[in-house]
């Protein structure tokens, strides 16, 4: 969002302030040494609005997914999982989702060409996607010159770094007025910048980038390729930055618009902050210039093609611009096909196969030539059913030629290529006229049987799936591939149907329920097997792939003291570093890599004896899979009498005896709270929020002991900190909604326990132990609404202190509670889709020896459908299963997490409601003790 600022330093936030979900995107230029470096980061907020989420995936407040997957699609049309907004809860009287962030190991920082283009933001919920919405103030591309101004304070906090002086900020790209007295120009090389009535003092140069900044007062006149002119001036009157973006339809899941799209200008509304609507912003479309990208077929040069006003005409590869008294303000290129164009598959005869593209607005249709199979383009005209008016169509008919030469495989996409004239052109990629499914690769090649892919890189992946049957639907499935799973871990989601007979997926959408699946195993080799099913129509060809959570493992060779990278696709940033696992919280160790730079230098004999880490990153991804080196007697000694009993135990070699000795130590750190050994489980906490947490042996076996687990959050000094403790432990076989109340009773007593001597021993000075007990306290009932209910109970039982909003409430008024929850949630689903739990109902349906008010709720579930019964019944079973310490199946921790992934509002308000039954009915019965 642009708007008027004062003539006085401007700070970062000032540009995207007020953006409706919170999130900011923001650019700088850095000094770094005689050179600058580019920058760009996304800042996510801790909370967002129900009622901005509902604005931008357009629905009504009361409709806004109670868990939305919120991805950051990168200028190279990758998208990336950054946080989950999840739950609503109530803050000073107004209701907001919880975001939990998902951080990278630069924490979503984008430097130099990786940070050019444009970065836009995607709601996943459930099998739908919302968006894209292009943050404001962020396009920045290579045809255009930036501007730049002086960064302020925020700077300092954004970046860490107080040399603020050195530090630029993104305002604007092509034509722009300030009221800066000076702004930092990057002209790109190629173009020429003169100066009226004012100076030019050069900066210095980019990393990476072709052209050079200068510090610009007055009016700058840039001049550059094809006759583009750009103009910036200073000390204006009025700041007139307008950020300009693009709006339309587009065509399946791809960046194909359908018509030419819209040009949108978002600017202030004029008003000062307190008198801005809710997004700060008006907008309106603006007048734009096409011309095709292609060029001029006689010389090639696009440069020498007239410029047109937008018409029905822009269609192909495009180019699109926007121009201002002559002043460039906007140049972008993209694919235009036409408004109405359909594409459906029509059954064949024989071997044969067609598909029949309507709309095409005069186009001509060919395809190439494709070993083993003869094509064949046609026109006719069409009158659906039941329609009036008659239809231009043009058939393309494939046949699979009866001699295919041998060892030709047929594609399972086509390429058609549509031409207007010589200049208009447009390739568009359709599935094979056949009965079938495959998976295609974010490159466009169809991936092999099999195929191996992380999941942090699934984006751009498709499943695409087709078929004669009308009747006919596909979905994706899943299973989990797990030594230490025994129950079925599995995944079912129907695929979105494009056309008649055409279906196609974004499993990019999904990286979050395959995390989810992949948590379900402490394996650090588990994968998930991907593969669609038909809905009728009979069995169809193997296609699967496998989700990972790596891309590969490192080779380690003991004899060199080397670690190989056996990935050959590997990007620029690769870097492979070492961990001392008993001191987590040390920075690792960087290794010296091989002349050919895929091969690291270990080199155990300068190490310490021990267990070490061996982690391989590119880029912000730990790409390859955490190994660990045992050093042994050749590695230098460590002094036994300076290590805790926690680390002696880390260091055991063997595995077996190593999982024992960790048992040993979690049980004793859950009775002692003040030990020294707690610095360890923080470090490895705090280390995990790059890695999965299956990574560390030590937070494998915390999960074993729900009293040391929940220490784990007493030890959290602050909110960020509790936070990042409890999505860490999530990330593994644990739930905390299932933690026995008498292990919080255990841990927290502890703590409160802790807090007396401490006291006791300052001879009652600062904070008293029940005051440092209530703030813990106060710190759980701001984490989860349920929470407050815990903390009520706890605040009850160790100081005698009742909150009667919390606890209290007489069972017939929760039960009518519970009953509006359950009509909310169908009141707000529609859907015929609810998520399969077969195994949790199976177990529900067996007579249990449950309390009375248990079953009773119980029975209602089952006068509904029997595929939502899960959903009602999943929370109050988890809620009486931690406040009683029933005992659960295995496979419920993981049905539990996809069945609040399908509605966490219901799904929280439920456990924490059933939490108030239970301690209703239970009162001092709930066991307490170890």
């Amino acid at each position: 969002m642009s708007r008027s600022v004062e003539p006085s330093v401007a700070e970062a936030s000032e540009l995207t302030r007020n953006h409706p979900l919170g999130l900011r995107l923001n650019r700088w230029l850095r000094r770094c040494g005689e050179r600058f470096e580019l920058e760009t980061q996304l800042k996510i907020p801790a909370q967002m609005e129900p009622q901005a989420l509902a604005e931008f995936v357009g629905m009504a407040v009361e409709e806004v997914p109670s868990r939305a997957e919120i991805l950051l699609q990168r200028p190279d049309g990758g998208r990336s999982l950054v946080a989950v907004a999840s739950g609503v809860e109530a803050t000073e009287g107004a209701a907001v989702l919880v975001v939990e962030a998902y951080p990278s190991k630069r924490g979503w920082r984008f430097r130099g060409v990786e940070g050019l283009g444009v970065f836009r933001l995607w709601i996943g919920e459930g099998t739908a996607s919302h968006g894209p919405l292009e943050f404001a103030g962020c396009r920045l591309g290579r045809e255009l010159p930036w501007a730049f101004a002086r960064a302020g304070d925020a700077v300092r906090e954004d970046t860490g770094d107080d040399n603020s002086g050195d530090h630029w900020r993104f305002v604007a790209e092509g034509s722009f007025d300030s009221r800066q007295t000076s702004l930092a120009v990057f002209v790109p090389s190629g173009w020429q910048l003169d100066v009226d009535g004012g100076q030019a003092k050069a900066l210095g140069e980019i990393n990476a980038i072709a052209g050079a900044v200068y510090e610009v007062t007055g009016h700058a006149r840039l001049r550059g390729p094809e006759a583009r002119e750009v103009l910036i001036r200073t000390s204006q009157a009025v700041e007139t930055a307008t950020e300009m973006r693009i709006s339309g339809a587009t065509f399946g899941t791809g960046e194909l618009f359908r018509g030419a799209p819209q040009v949108i200008a978002f600017d202030s509304n004029g008003e000062d902050s307190n008198g801005e609507d809710s997004n700060g912003q008006r907008q309106s479309v603006v007048d734009v210039e096409w011309r095709p990208a292609a060029g001029d077929p006689a010389t090639g040069q696009t440069g020498q093609l007239p410029w047109r006003p937008m018409s029905s005409e822009c269609l192909g590869q495009v180019q699109l611009r926007v121009v201002e008294d002559g002043a460039w303000r906007f140049l972008e290129q993209l694919a235009v096909a036409p408004v109405d164009l359909e594409v459906d598959l029509e059954r064949g005869a024989g071997r044969q196969g067609k598909f029949a593209l309507s709309g095409l607005t005069g186009a001509e249709v060919s395809i190439g030539e494709v070993p083993g199979l003869s094509t064949n383009v046609r026109s006719e005209v069409r009158r659906d059913f039941g329609q009036e008016e008659s239809k231009f169509v043009v058939v393309v008919e494939v046949a699979v030629e009866a001699e295919r030469p041998a060892g030709v495989r047929l594609p399972l996409t086509l390429n058609l290529e549509l031409t207007w004239d010589l200049r208009r052109r447009l390739t568009l990629q359709v599935p094979f006229p056949s009965r079938g499914v495959c998976f295609i690769g974010a490159d466009g090649r169809t991936l092999k049987t099999e195929e191996q892919i992380p999941v942090d890189r699934l984006t751009g992946v498709r499943a695409l799936a087709t078929t004669f049957d009308d009747g006919e639907n596909f979905a994706l499935t899943g299973r989990l591939l797990a030594e230490d799973v025994t129950y079925d871990v599995e995944l079912y989601e129907p695929i979105p149907r494009l056309g008649q007979g055409y279906f196609e997926m974004d499993l990019g959408l999904f990286q979050e329920p395959l995390r989810r699946m992949l948590s379900a195993s402490q394996d650090l080799d588990a994968e998930v097997r991907l593969w669609v099913e038909a809905d009728g129509g009979g069995a169809l060809p193997p296609r699967r792939i496998q989700v990972a959570r790596f891309d590969s493992p490192l080779a380690l060779d003991e004899e060199t003291g080397e670690a190989a990278i056996t990935e050959s696709n590997l990007g620029s940033e690769l870097i492979v570093e070492a961990l001392p696992l008993w001191k987590p919280e040390s920075q690792p160790m960087v290794l010296e890599a091989t002349e050919g730079g895929d091969t690291f230098r270990f080199d155990p004999k300068a190490r310490e004896a021990g267990p070490w880490l061996l982690l391989g990153w590119d880029g912000d991804g730990c790409r390859f899979r955490p190994t660990l080196w045992m050093v042994g007697d050749e590695g230098k000694a460590v002094h036994e009498d300076t290590l805790s009993p926690l680390q002696q135990a880390i260091r055991i070699a063997d595995r077996k005896s190593r999982r024992q000795a960790l048992a040993t130590e979690m049980a004793r750190l859950a009775e002692t709270p003040g030990d020294p050994g707690w610095a360890q489980v923080e470090g490895s906490i705090e280390r995990q929020h790059l890695l999965p947490a299956a990574t560390f042996e030590l937070l494998r076996e915390l999960i074993q002991h729900p009293a040391a687990a929940v220490g784990a959050l007493t030890h959290a000094p602050n909110k960020e900190r509790f936070a990042h403790a409890w999505s860490v432990l999530e990330q593994l076989p644990f739930a905390w909604r299932l933690v026995p109340l008498r292990a919080w009773m255990q841990a927290v007593e502890g703590l409160h326990h802790t807090h007396v001597a401490q006291h006791a021993q300052a001879a009652g000075t600062g904070e008293s132990a029940d005051e440092q007990l209530r703030s813990f306290l106060d710190l759980m009932g701001s984490h989860r609404p349920f929470l407050k209910t815990l903390a009520a109970w706890l605040q009850l039982r160790l100081l005698g202190e009742e909150d009667p909003s919390e606890l209290g409430a007489p069972t017939f008024v929760l039960e009518g509670i519970l009953e509006a929850e359950r009509q909310s949630l169908f009141a707000r689903t529609t859907e015929d889709w609810w998520p399969r739990a077969p195994q949790s109902s199976e177990w529900l349906a067996v007579e249990m020896q449950w309390p009375d008010v248990l079953k009773r709720q119980l029975r209602v579930s089952k006068a509904v459908s029997a595929f939502k019964r899960p959903v009602l019944t999943a929370p109050l079973l988890a809620a009486f299963a931690s406040a009683l310490d029933l005992p659960t199946q295995p496979f419920f921790l993981f049905d539990m997490r996809r069945l609040r992934a399908f509605d966490a509002r219901f799904f929280d308000a439920t456990y924490e409601n059933g939490l108030r039954l239970a301690l209703a009915v239970a009162g001092d019965e709930i066991p307490v003790g170890t």
